[in-house]
Order: structure tokens, then C-alpha cells, then sequence
């Protein structure tokens, strides 16, 4: 806790002169114990030495699981082992017999058998010095060198240390030097990992090694096990074993006891320091949940039980109309314009009982406005007082931005008739209403002659003029037999229930020509035009929608090539389209084999600074006798054949495969966006392809951004859903494509996982000279950001769009103002230009 700090305490003395005192009285007593008994003597020594030994074995093997103490655990897993040998050692020495042998040889033997054990342990404990260590295979490696060691001494191989009356064998005087050299590198390892240790317990561990090799030293000069020498290397031995339970033992033991006494010393003038720092932070919370309330932009309000206002901060006083004053005692049904069932009183019962509810309403303000709120409300139960805790957020604008948008998902902004996709929705219905009364009618295409030349001579304005009017004539003409809608462009559709008969088709046709033919006059202009008309009749001509539209289209061109300015019913003889269509598909069958089809990328360029961020991957098919056949020629049939699938999954193979390689080379790294059909998108094993793709290539998934249509995700929701969200577990981007022409939904925009929209080309084209083509791009921009989407727009061809677009605050923008699609080798030159450049 901040400002406090315990006092600093003594140091453990680990040695000092009282501790010295008892070891010079502890050997005087034991030299006169060896003068007059010394088996006795060596007893007490032994014994002493197994006491430390074993202590260090309980601090090393109970500690290991929490202390990263790598030394001690080697050294103390190894003691337990060393001192069984040593404890056997003593049981068998000569004169006290208790080991069935009683000579000098035997003791000797596990003499040196313990201390090449030990002076080992501790070599190897100063060479794993922080390093990893595993105590269960130090455990079982000094186990089983233990009953090696003992077998060999019990079967006889071992070699002879001691023999009467000759006294130590060379092998014995040998392996004391080695035990003596390795005490000595045991010292040097040490000392080059001394700031490993405290240094302290270092330098009575040096000691401790340093009085081992003394002690080794004398062993090898006693003739008779009783003599001199030997005694002196036991008072050797005796300091080594002091030092090292000083060095470690009580290092290990006694330290943490001085920090828990020392704490608890200070307990209490830590708990008043922490009596008043916990006062501070709660005057400190006090204060910032003040400032909280008064300055959050979201209203606050808490409720008693009766939904009666008992706080409000300013932001509820700013929706409401009403002062903090006047809001106090009021109920909340006074502001409550919803037309929920129940109102608000019934949904905040329901709170009550789920304990937290999220749900819209209407407000009403003080001065009669209606403004929509999202609310979130969280029910408390207090020891006195029950009641709510209400944040309301104005959404209003957002509503009214969505409302917005999904009236042009389905309407033409310009002619207020159906766009393509409502018309076809409401086509649907009516056809099957048809086929089930036996209705017959016509489908027409109407396409204005020349709206071109209007467009380039007078300007996109007056073109926008003749088409308003137009419209309006049309949605005129419409009722309940009678519907039309903007197909794009200039080019209308109509649906008529009334009968197919030659007689009704042509007055019908008549009616739509007189309406269009009519001259309009804009700003001092008579704008005048013609139309080209192709009709198909259901059901001869086609029993669904999309037939019929076929066939209507190919009757209007037909109607364009005799001459314009006439009508012409779809006939067998229009087949040659269909024929097209079977020699376009059978060469598209084997164009993967045949190597015919590429990838070309289009920049896509953030608007700020003009960096290159990413490109779209677009399919491009050259026939070696078609020439370049259009993607509006082909993909259609490829997704009406199945093809596809496979051609879809070669393009992502190649355009991942192809980011890649640019990744290797190293060019910067660029988002590569990859178009999705419907048809692709409705496999259930789509992520799993994806992810199988990106892992066989090794390019990165935050590179990879897949674009849907609108009408993908109008599909079946659950699967849309599920889709989406397991291709967002691989960290794949997901972007909507063509926003704003199709099923524009903030439903589906809040329940799909999505990371970017793309403003489509058509409102792009016309923002800059069209109000409603710049409201659609501002709603859908203010629409992205306020739910954290990047926002691309496409078809961006002039600087005038491309300023407007960064006024706006679009992301990035692509069209043929930056850069037409272009090959693979070309794109790699615009990397590195930036590259050069940047």
C-alpha cells in the first residue's frame, strides 16, 4: 500500500563471537572425550554431522515445491543419501562391531564412498546454480547411487581402504585428493555465481568447503584409525558441518520467523496507516463518483420502488426539458411516450424480478418533442430503500439514420419507386398470388433511348430531373394491378396483372409510353426522350421472377437493336443469349485447368495521408478465342452452375498464397480482400476451408478481409450468425459489400460480427452532384462509426468525391482515381513506389 514502508530490522547474525564461543567449547569438550574414549568421540561427531545433514534434507525437500532455491535442492536431496552411508560408517566402526565385520577396512570404505557422494552433490549443486532442477530425479539419481555404492561394498568390488597392518591403501590416499579436488572446483564454481547468494550465506559455504578439504587432507596421513590425524580431521569435518547449518540451516529456518516477528512488531502501525489511506481513496471514490454523475454524458436517474425519480444528473435534466428540481418526485410514466404494452411501469416490474433489463422506449420532452432512448436499468435492494438505477441514452439521431438508410435499401432516393430488390420481393409475391389464381400478366423493362447524351450535354442535374418526373409518372400509373420500380440507371421495371392477351399488352404498353414520351421542362429546358420496352409474359414466357426478368432484358435489347423507340415481346428466337450462356459455361468448366483465369488487385488507399492499405482481388478470364471476358458475363453463370465454389476457392488459395509471397519478399503487409458468393458463403465448412487455406499458405488471417453482400446476410439469420462468428475464432475480417443497395439493416449489423462497410458506387458516383446520394454516404458513415466500423468507399474516380469522402470521415476509399485493377506484377511495383516514397 502506497506510503507505507516497515522499518528495517537487524540482520540474523549467522556467525559471530557468541556462536564461535560455543564451537571452541564444544571441541575442547569433545578432545577430552577422544583422550579418553575415542570410539566414543567419533561417535558423537558422526552422529552430529548426520543431525545436519538430515535437516538439510527436511529444508530442501519441503520447500521445493514454493522455493526456487536450486542449490539447496541438491544439496539437501543428496544429504539424506550421504548420511545413510555415513550413518553405516559409524555402526561398523572398529570397536564397536555393530555391523558383524569389525575391522578397519569396512568403515573406510563407506567413508570414502559418503564423501565422493557429497563432494559431488556439492559440485553439482554449484553448476546448476539457475538452472532448472527436478528434486524427483535428483531424488532417484542419488538413490540409486547409493545402493550401487553399498552393493559394491557389500559384494566386494569396491576397492580395499584400510588394511591391518599396513594401514591406508594408496586407493584410499587417492581418492581423499580427488575428494579434495573436487571440493576445490566445488569452491571456484561457487564463486563465479556468488551474486546468486546472499553473500553472507556464500563466504560460510566457501568456509564450510575450505574445512572439508582440510579435513580430506588429514584423512589421508593416520596410520591407525585412532590416531592423531584422524582426530583432527573430525574437529576439520565438525567446523564444516557447523558452518554449513549456520550458512543454510538456520538461514533457511530462522529468517522467515525474524520477518513474521518483525511484522507482526509493526502490525498495528500499519493497520492505523492503513485505516487512513483507505479513508482518502473513499473521500477520493466519493468525490469521482460525483463527478461522475455531473459530468457523464448518459442521463442518470435512480427510481424508488414506485418509479419515481429520487436523483437525476444533467444529462437527464438535457433529455427531459425538466430541471434536476423538477424531475425530483416525479414518476417516470410523466416522460414515458412508449407504446409498450403496460408502459413503463410494467417493464420495470419486470426488471425487478430479472434484476438488470436493456430495452427502447419513446421520451417525451418537456416542450412536446419525442425522442427515442435505449435504456439500461439495474434493480438494487437496499436495507432500507428498494428501487432502480436507470441510464438512458438519446438514440434519436441513430434512428433516424437507420430509418433512413432502410427506406433506400428499398426505395430509389430519386424516384421514391422500389429499387431493384424491393421490387423483386414484392414481384415474388405477387407472381405467386398468380399462379395460384391463374392470373396471367406481363413483366416489362423499360429503358430510356439516349439518357446519355442528356446527362453529358445538360448535366447530371437535369438527367436527375427527367428521372424524378418520370418516376412520379410511373408510381402514378401503379395500383393494385400495377407495380413499378428503378431497376438502375435509367432503366425501369413494371409488373402488370392484366392478362397477356396482344390487345391489352399493347394499351398497356401505350399508357407506359405516353407517360414517358411526355416532354418535362426543367429550368427553362424541354427535356424529352424515347423508350425501348421488352416484355415477358407469365406464365408463358416464365412462371418466376428471375425468368422473367431474363427474358424481359433480352426482349428490351432486342427493342434497342430494331430500332428503339418501341416495344418487342420475348420469342424463342431471343434464345440466343441462353446459347451464349451453355458455351460460356462449358469453357468455364475446364478454365482453372487450362490456366485461363487471374487475379488482378485493385489499391485500396486510407484517405488521411494516401497510403496504400490493402487491394480487392478481383477474377479475370482471358479465352484464348472470347478474348477478356467480362466478370457480369461469367461469374453469374459460375454461380448459377455450382463452378463457383471451385473457382471461389482457387481465388482465395491464390490471392493468400500470393500475400504471402509478397509478405517474403519483403514488401509491407497490405489487407487483401477477397469477394464471397452466396453460395460460398452457405457451405457450412466455409471457416474450416478458410483456415485451412491461411494455415497451407502461412498467410497471416489479419490480412485477410472477406466481403459479403447485403443479401447474403438476409438469409437465414442463425446460420448467417454462426457463420460469422466462427470465421471471426480464426480473426478473419468480414466487410459488407455494396451497403446501402440491398437489405440495409443496423439488426443484422448489431447481431453479425462484422468489421467494415462498403459504401457502394452507385451513391458514391452521383454524392458530389446529388443531395440524396450524400445523404445515403453520410448516414452510412455516421451509421458505421457509431457501432465501430471502418468505412471504405468504392468507385471513387474523381478528387472532388475523394475530398468530400475524407470530409465525411471515410476509412479508405478505392475506384480508378488511384488506380484501375491491375496484375499481380503491376501492384507489386505500387508497393514498393510507397516503399521508395514513404
Amino acid at each position: 500500500m502506497s506510503g507505507y514502508t516497515p522499518p528495517s530490522d537487524k540482520a540474523i547474525n549467522l556467525l559471530a563471537a557468541p556462536q564461535l564461543a560455543g564451537l571452541v567449547v564444544v571441541i575442547l569438550a569433545l578432545h577430552l572425550i577422544a583422550s579418553e574414549q575415542f570410539l566414543l568421540f567419533h561417535t558423537l561427531v558422526e552422529l552430529l554431522r548426520i543431525l545436519v545433514l538430515g535437516g538439510l534434507f527436511v529444508l530442501a525437500w519441503h520447500t521445493r515445491k514454493w522455493a526456487d532455491n536450486h542449490f539447496l535442492r541438491v544439496v539437501g536431496i543428496s544429504a539424506i543419501f550421504v548420511a545413510s552411508l555415513e550413518l553405516f560408517h559409524t555402526l561398523s566402526y572398529r570397536g564397536l562391531g555393530l555391523l558383524g565385520q569389525d575391522d578397519g577396512n569396512l568403515p573406510t570404505q563407506l567413508w570414502v564412498a559418503f564423501r565422493l557422494m557429497e563432494a559431488s552433490a556439492f559440485l553439482l549443486a554449484a553448476l546448476l546454480v539457475g538452472k532448472a532442477v527436478f528434486p524427483n530425479r535428483i531424488l532417484v539419481g542419488y538413490a540409486s547411487s547409493t545402493v550401487l555404492l553399498g552393493l559394491s561394498i557389500a559384494a566386494g568390488v569396491f576397492p580395499d581402504a584400510f588394511l591391518d597392518p599396513g594401514g591406508l591403501t594408496p586407493f584410499k590416499v587417492n581418492a581423499e585428493y580427488l575428494i579434495a579436488v573436487t571440493f576445490g572446483v566445488a569452491m571456484a564454481v561457487l564463486y563465479t555465481r556468488r551474486k546468486k547468494f546472499d553473500g553472507r550465506v556464500h563466504w560460510l559455504i566457501q568456509a564450510s568447503l575450505a574445512f572439508n578439504i582440510l579435513a580430506t587432507l588429514s584423512f589421508t596421513r593416520y596410520v591407525s584409525v585412532y590416531g592423531l590425524a584422524n582426530e583432527i580431521g573430525h574437529y576439520f569435518l565438525l567446523v564444516s558441518a557447523y558452518l554449513i547449518y549456520r550458512g543454510i540451516l538456520v538461514a533457511g529456518l530462522a529468517t522467515p520467523y525474524q520477518v513474521l516477528f518483525r511484522d507482526l512488531r509493526h502490525h498495528q502501525k500499519h493497520l492505523s496507516e492503513l485505516v487512513e489511506e483507505r479513508t482518502a481513496q473513499l473521500h477520493q471514490s466519493e468525490q469521482l463518483n460525483q463527478s461522475f454523475l455531473e459530468h457523464s454524458p448518459a442521463a442518470l436517474l435512480l427510481l424508488d420502488e414506485h418509479a419515481r425519480v429520487v436523483l437525476a444528473n444533467p444529462a437527464a435534466a438535457r433529455l427531459t426539458g425538466y430541471s434536476r428540481e423538477e424531475l425530483l418526485g416525479m414518476s417516470l410514466q410523466a416522460v414515458d411516450a412508449g407504446n409498450h404494452r403496460g408502459g413503463i411501469t410494467t417493464q420495470l416490474e419486470q426488471v425487478g424480478q430479472a434484476g438488470v433489463g436493456h430495452f427502447e422506449s419513446s421520451w417525451r420532452h418537456k416542450n412536446g418533442q419525442t425522442r427515442e432512448v435505449e435504456l439500461s436499468v439495474q434493480a438494487f435492494d437496499g436495507v432500507v430503500t428498494h428501487g432502480f438505477c436507470l441510464f438512458a441514452r438519446d438514440v434519436s439521431q441513430q434512428r433516424a439514420d437507420l430509418r433512413r438508410i432502410e427506406f433506400l435499401a428499398r426505395y430509389d432516393a430519386l424516384t421514391e419507386l422500389p429499387n431493384r430488390t424491393r421490387f423483386e420481393e414484392l414481384a415474388q409475391q405477387r407472381l405467386q398470388r398468380a399462379r395460384h389464381t391463374g392470373q396471367k400478366g406481363l413483366l416489362v423493362y423499360i429503358d430510356l433511348d439516349n439518357f446519355k447524351d442528356i446527362n453529358d450535354s445538360l448535366g447530371h442535374y437535369m438527367g436527375d430531373a427527367l428521372l424524378r418526373a418520370i418516376g412520379q409518372r410511373l408510381l402514378a400509373l401503379g395500383d393494385l394491378q400495377r407495380l413499378f420500380g428503378r431497376s438502375s440507371g435509367d432503366e425501369f421495371i413494371g409488373l402488370l396483372e392484366v392478362g397477356a392477351g396482344e390487345g391489352v399488352m399493347a394499351t398497356e404498353l401505350a399508357r407506359i409510353q405516353q407517360a414517358v414520351v411526355e416532354p418535362v421542362t426543367v429550368n427553362g429546358h424541354q427535356l424529352l426522350t424515347t423508350v425501348s420496352v421488352g416484355v415477358s409474359a407469365f406464365p408463358d414466357d416464365g412462371q418466376d421472377f428471375t425468368t422473367l426478368y431474363r427474358n424481359a432484358d433480352t426482349a428490351m435489347y432486342a427493342a434497342k437493336e430494331g430500332g428503339r423507340n418501341t416495344w418487342r415481346r420475348f420469342d424463342k428466337t431471343m434464345q440466343e443469349k441462353a446459347l451464349e450462356r451453355q458455351v460460356l459455361l462449358s469453357e468455364l468448366r475446364g478454365a482453372l485447368a487450362r490456366d485461363e483465369l487471374s487475379i488482378h488487385y485493385q489499391p485500396q488507399l486510407r484517405l488521411a495521408n494516401r497510403e496504400l492499405v490493402g487491394a480487392e482481388a478481383l477474377l479475370r478470364w482471358h479465352h484464348p478465342k472470347l478474348g477478356e471476358v467480362s466478370p457480369a458475363r461469367f461469374i453469374p453463370i459460375a454461380e448459377e452452375s455450382g463452378l463457383i465454389v471451385e473457382i471461389g476457392e482457387w481465388v482465395l488459395r491464390e490471392v493468400c498464397r500470393q500475400g504471402r509471397a509478397w509478405q517474403d519478399a519483403g514488401l509491407p503487409p497490405v489487407t487483401l480482400a477477397v469477394n464471397l458468393s452466396a453460395i460460398q458463403f452457405q457451405r457450412p465448412d466455409l471457416p474450416e476451408t478458410v483456415a485451412r487455406i491461411l494455415e497451407s499458405t502461412g498467410f497471416s488471417e489479419r490480412h485477410l478481409e472477406l466481403e459479403l453482400t447485403e443479401s447474403v446476410l438476409a438469409g437465414d439469420e442463425a446460420r448467417v450468425a454462426n457463420t460469422i462468428t466462427r470465421l471471426k475464432t480464426y480473426n478473419i475480417q468480414v466487410a459488407i459489400d455494396d451497403f446501402g443497395t440491398g437489405y440495409s439493416s443496423m439488426a443484422y449489423l448489431n447481431r453479425f460480427a462484422v468489421d467494415k462497410l462498403k459504401i457502394d458506387q452507385s451513391f458514391v458516383r452521383d454524392m458530389t452532384t446529388d443531395r440524396n446520394s450524400a445523404s445515403v454516404v453520410t448516414a452510412i458513415i455516421r451509421l458505421a462509426h457509431s457501432l465501430d466500423l471502418r468505412v471504405i468507399a468504392e468507385g471513387v474516380e474523381s478528387e472532388q468525391q475523394a475530398t468530400s469522402l475524407q470530409h465525411l470521415g471515410c476509412d479508405e476509399a478505392q475506384g480508378y482515381l488511384f488506380s484501375s485493377p491491375v496484375p499481380p506484377k503491376s501492384f507489386v511495383a505500387l508497393l514498393e513506389a510507397q516503399v521508395t516514397h514513404g
